[in-house]
């Protein structure tokens, strides 16, 4: 391979990389990533090789970036970690393609063709979208590189000698396995080349030198997993995991035929595991036809896949492995080998020149056929595998601003508050592949809240995240879940005794916080919940003249309404007395005559705060209206009060039952 070859292909993977991936920078930290900081975060440079403790697995080389980023950074900077993510990702895709042509040898434009197709395959592997984005997935992706390194090094050796390309066989494998445990299938990957080469067979010796000190390195890391304390409740071995995580792994083989088993599933055809394995194993036959010129890929390539990945796959619990595509990112390397060997072999068979005494119309169907299967590799793998993973970074692109803004609302101030229905996992309504979530979460029930916000901002909020079921918002096209810390009405009490309190809203196009704050007179604190913040100097910030006191003592502070990204924001400030009387709050806009155009009814916080619980004082809260595509020219919000039992509404006492204000569109 020539250097220009060689530095175009890390270039494309690069930018291959950023285009699909390069949203991932701007995600916070999520997930498992909670759980690796505060681990990670006491610990010593030199503790993190022999500190266990509160994890499962002993992973230190992938940990060791975390512990150099808080050292320099100060913190865990999610920009930074995430594009580590990347470069390794690139990094393992250029490995990858390199790869490629050291065992399948090709000269003239399709010295390029392979390289390329195997790196572009590798990096738009489906089921990496959960393992490139999430910083706590760096060890599947050092894992790989370890692998690739170590059999790139073998192979250099095998042909020119040398004692350091020996050392770097025996680094990778060691790279590999303690980045993650998976990374042990890279002693068994080093025996590929003796299995596709006789005559290495025969070099006893050689064999000898590569295997034994990488099965001891493995065998070393097995002894530290075993002794270090830990808890290993995460690992099982029963025989109907195995054979269903097989099934649902086989997707990542088979994946441009598979990736259709999600509409089979729908249908009720056959039971999802069979509808998996069978167009996984209908894929990977397909594969074996089209390779006719490049059966050392395919067969490499399918072992690859076997091997990387068989550890898993036996030692993992089904409902684990089920909701882990990352666990495939190893064997990925395998599913871009066989699938750029299919490519190639079938551009070949398209290019094939006749030769004398053959039929040469024969020939030319063949060559048709060859091209048109070439044609469907391209378009079953890269324009499918590009939309699927841009799906997935579309839900991060849906679900990081909720996140983003619960970091800043927890964090403006030391008193406490409460969000509710926190959306903790997000996926497509409809699955494209017949096993598997596909989805991406965020948190999950053994996170703490407050660590989470702890470890991207640095601060420790007072916080909790509740449940209340009853006001949850359908998000269209897709299906989320809330993080049952607790339910109504422990919701409600928590809720009622937070200072400031926070419910999630699907409105429009996007999510937004409906907000209630009991607001301290003396000591006013602006919430950036509000697009607009009220004065520093606690003032209430309003539009119409006021105060409006109705007949039941309530008094409506403050009004104001204004255009918020398409939707208006109505901004309410209530001052309650002790004794509050059983009544709810209507806003209304209205545009022509008195039929409300869009509306957003009830007590504080989406009903969770009625007038008759909240604490004497002034309480602020935002709604929000969406009016959809009518025009909201000249159109006003009308606040008021009712009776729900009677629907009677709460005369002023300067007369009228509403009080109204145009909408600020400045």
């Amino acid at each position: 391979m020539t250097r220009r070859l060689s530095l175009a292909l890390l270039v494309v993977c690069a930018a291959l990389v950023l285009l699909v991936y390069g949203r991932a920078l701007a995600l916070p930290l999520y997930m498992d990533d909670v759980i690796f900081a505060r681990y990670i975060e006491p610990l010593s440079l030199p503790e993190v090789f022999y500190r266990v403790d509160i994890v499962p697995y002993y992973r230190p080389l992938s940990l060791l970036p975390w512990k150099l980023i808080q050292m320099a950074a100060g913190g865990f900077n999610a920009p930074l970690m995430h594009a580590l993510n990347l470069a390794v990702h690139a990094f393992n895709g250029w490995l990858v393609g390199l790869l490629a042509l050291r065992l399948a040898p090709r000269a003239g434009w399709r010295a390029w063709l392979l390289p390329f197709a195997a790196a572009s395959i590798y990096l738009l592997f489906p089921f990496s979208y959960q393992a490139v984005p999430w910083a706590a997935a760096l060890g599947h992706l050092m894992a790989a590189s370890g692998a690739l390194i170590a059999i790139l090094a073998l192979l250099a050796w095998w042909e020119h000698g040398g004692r350091w390309r020996l050392a770097l066989i025996w680094v990778g494998v060691a790279f590999s396995v303690f980045s993650h445990e998976n990374g042990a299938a890279a002693a068994l990957l080093l025996g590929l080349p003796f299995v596709h080469n006789p005559e290495w067979r025969r070099e006893r010796r050689k064999l000898l030198l590569v295997l034994m000190p990488s099965l001891l390195i493995v065998a070393a890391f097995a002894l530290i997993w075993l002794i270090l304390p830990k808890d290993r409740d995460a690992f099982a071995l029963t025989l109907p995991d195995i054979a269903q995580n097989a099934a649902y792994f086989a997707q990542g083989i088979g994946f441009p035929l598979a990736q259709i088993g999600g509409g089979l599933t729908r249908a009720r055809a056959l039971p999802p595991w069979l509808i998996a394995a069978g167009l996984s194993a209908l894929g990977a036959a397909l594969a074996c036809l089209l390779s006719v010129r490049a059966r050392r890929l395919f067969a490499f390539g399918g072992l690859w896949y076997a091997l990387a990945i068989s550890i898993p796959a036996i030692l993992l619990p089904h409902r684990y492995a089920i909701d882990g595509p990352r666990l495939m990112l190893l064997a990925s390397v395998g599913a871009a080998l066989v699938w750029a060997g299919a490519l190639a072999s079938a551009v070949d068979g398209a290019m094939a020149d006749g030769s004398i005494g053959r039929d040469p119309f024969a020939l030319r169907r063949r060559a048709r056929l060859a091209a048109l299967a070439a044609l469907l590799i391209v378009i079953a793998i890269l324009p499918t595998s590009l939309a699927f993973i841009g799906g997935r970074m579309a839900l991060h692109a849906a679900l990081a601003p909720a996140y983003e803004s619960m970091f800043v609302e927890a964090t403006e101030s030391e008193l406490t508050s409460a969000f509710v229905n926190v959306p903790v996992w997000l996926a497509d309504s409809d699955a494209q592949y017949a096993l598997g979530s596909e989805g991406i979460t965020y948190m999950t029930n053994y996170i703490g809240f407050p660590d989470l916000i702890y470890i991207n901002t640095g601060v420790w909020p007072e916080t909790t995240a509740l449940v209340a079921e009853d006001i949850r918002d359908d998000v269209p096209s897709m299906y989320w879940d809330v993080l049952a810390y607790e339910t109504m009405p422990g919701a409600a009490q928590a809720v009622q005794s937070a200072w400031r309190s926070y419910a999630l809203q699907w409105i429009g196009s996007g999510w937004h916080w409906a907000c209630a704050e009991h607001v301290n007179i003396r000591v006013f604190i602006p919430s950036t919940c509000h697009t607009r913040q009220w004065p520093s100097d606690g003032t209430l910030h309003q539009t119409i003249p006021g105060p409006f006191a109705f007949e039941n003592g309530m008094t409506l502070e403050a009004l104001a309404a204004y255009d918020d990204d398409g939707l208006i924001a109505v901004d309410l400030a209530w001052w309650s007395s002790r004794d509050a009387p059983a009544v709810t709050a209507f806003v209304h806009l209205v545009c022509e005559g008195d039929t409300p155009v869009a509306q957003a009814d009830g007590a504080l916080l989406r009903g969770l705060l009625p007038f008759s619980t909240l604490p004497e004082g002034l309480w602020r809260e935002l709604r929000y209206l969406d009016s959809g595509a009518a025009d909201t020219t000249g159109c006003s919000v009308r606040v008021g009060l009712y009776d729900p039992a009677t629907g009677v509404r709460v005369p002023l006492l300067d007369g009228g039952d509403f009080a109204a204000t145009d909408i600020d569109t400045g």
